[in-house]
């Protein structure tokens, strides 16, 4: 809305919800959710976990008013398990702090790891089935393009964020 009422040039979102021609869209990555957990867990030594496994957990969570959050409880919904939520919050510094010191679990996409880059004790656990949305620039689609959408459109060839981001899995937490 604010970017068609001209309050914002751009935004970050997922390009999936965008069904509206008058948008031009930029895609940057694909963030894939994860788990989230202390490496000392009774799961930090495995490869992958599945979402049914995961509603045995208890997890902190993001808000069910969130984009984020509705999108995970699509994905237990459609394992046919329910989550075990105990915290719920907006800010993911809360869920951060939640994991490393309260000894929760979260579901997060592994983009959330470049904001974790450095902290060590954490575990990055990829779940299947895979769960993953495309994340990009938007704009409203008018020619020629915005100058700062010109500008983002030459330099994100040149930038591999999702090698960036993938790396940080494979990263000791």
């Amino acid at each position: 809305k604010q970017i068609e009422s001209y309050e914002l040039d751009m935004g970050i979102t997922y390009l999936e919800n965008i069904k509206q021609t008058q948008f031009r869209e930029l895609p940057l990555y694909r963030e894939r959710y994860i788990l989230i957990t202390r490496q000392s867990s009774d799961f930090e030594s495995r490869n992958t976990i599945s979402w049914k496994e995961l509603s045995d957990i208890p997890l902190c969570l993001l808000t069910p008013n969130m984009q984020n959050r509705r999108i995970i409880d699509s994905a237990f919904h459609q394992a046919g398990v329910t989550a075990r939520i105990v915290v719920e919050t907006d800010s993911i510094f809360a869920l951060y702090s939640h994991v490393y010191h309260g000894g929760l679990a979260c579901v997060m996409p592994h983009s959330f790891l470049t904001l974790l880059a450095g902290r060590t004790g954490l575990a990055a656990i990829p779940i299947i089935p895979p769960l993953s949305r495309q994340i990009g620039l938007i704009s409203l689609n008018r020619e020629p393009p915005s100058p700062l959408m010109r500008a983002f459109e030459s330099l994100i060839p040149d930038i591999n964020i999702q090698e960036e981001i993938d790396s940080l899995i494979e990263s000791d937490y």
